[in-house]
């Protein structure tokens, strides 16, 4: 009897027991249904807006109503508004800054006068060098100066009569030099750059002056027209 019993136990020890193996296949799905289904705590999918291609032909189609067509008009009026205030007032700076110059050069174009007289003088009395070099350094210092700013002296002895230049304070006979010809210059003018700093002072001849001969038959002339 204890043999038949050992032989028992030891054929259901040797028997495969039943692991939940088995139930493998029908626990499958269930995963396979948790895998996809939606997590409670997440966010349920939303399928992305596809983005459309821009149509520029309906930008190309579309025509501008009145209101806007107005709208475009007064905005390209006020550009050109601006750009024109702003060039108005560049030209009134420049102006400005042009008549201060102007200005403070006309105060200092008598110092050159001045000079120039002092130099004259000094020449034409025989002085001594040293006051004679010191004059025309002095002058020659000035007129620098003031070419740096655009000033330059007008032509005037030899050249033609211009009122817009020149300011002729006689009319003398000359038998060297035609008539509405400078002979002499009184006072120098300047130039400002392109404008008119301080016109010349000048003496124009009147033409070659009449002689006697000429004048007695002149009379004569006139004697018989009566």
């Amino acid at each position: 009897m204890k043999q038949q019993s050992i032989n028992i136990k030891a054929n259901e020890s040797t028997e495969p027991t039943a692991t939940p193996a088995a139930e493998a296949p029908e626990s499958a799905p269930a995963a396979a249904q948790s895998d996809h289904a939606p997590d409670a705590g997440a966010h349920p999918h939303v399928a992305k807006p596809e983005h459309k291609k821009h149509d520029t032909r309906h930008e190309k189609e579309h025509k501008p109503t009145h209101r806007e067509a107005e709208l475009q008009d007064r905005l390209l009026r006020t550009l050109a508004d601006l750009d024109n205030l702003r060039k108005r007032a560049a030209r009134e700076r420049n102006e400005i800054s042009r008549r201060v110059s102007d200005e403070i050069l006309l105060e200092l174009l008598p110092v050159l006068d001045s000079l120039e007289r002092g130099l004259e003088s000094a020449k034409k009395h025989n002085a001594d060098s040293v006051f004679t070099n010191g004059y025309q350094m002095a002058c020659e210092q000035m007129s620098v100066a003031l070419g740096k700013f655009g000033v330059k002296a007008i032509k005037t002895t030899g050249e033609r009569f211009d009122p817009d230049r020149h300011d002729a304070l006689q009319h003398i006979p000359d038998d060297k030099a035609p008539e509405g010809v400078i002979t002499t210059e009184l006072r120098k003018g300047y130039f400002s750059g392109d404008n008119l700093l301080r016109p010349a002072q000048v003496v124009v001849s009147s033409g070659p002056a009449a002689s006697p001969q000429n004048d007695a038959s002149a009379g004569k002339s006139q004697q018989v027209e009566e």
